[in-house]
């Protein structure tokens, strides 16, 4: 059952990441230069890869601990 959650998990952070470069290269590629909302959306994206990064990194430590 363990494994079932984690596989969610991995799904869940594997499509965010994917969400958040496909539109950053998205706003490379083809977003207007100095749009104050490109940049806006870029800069979110970055801290959407870090936050869900870390939440998982962050929960995977508190599963070990807790299983000691």
């Amino acid at each position: 059952m363990n494994e079932a959650k984690w596989e969610n998990r991995r799904r869940v952070m594997f499509v965010t990441l994917a969400f958040c470069f496909g539109l950053i290269t998205w706003l490379l590629v083809w977003g207007e230069p100095e749009s104050p909302l490109h940049e806006t959306m870029t800069q979110f994206s970055f801290v959407l890869i870090m936050t869900t990064v870390g939440s998982y990194v962050f929960g995977a430590a508190w599963e070990n601990r807790g299983i000691k």
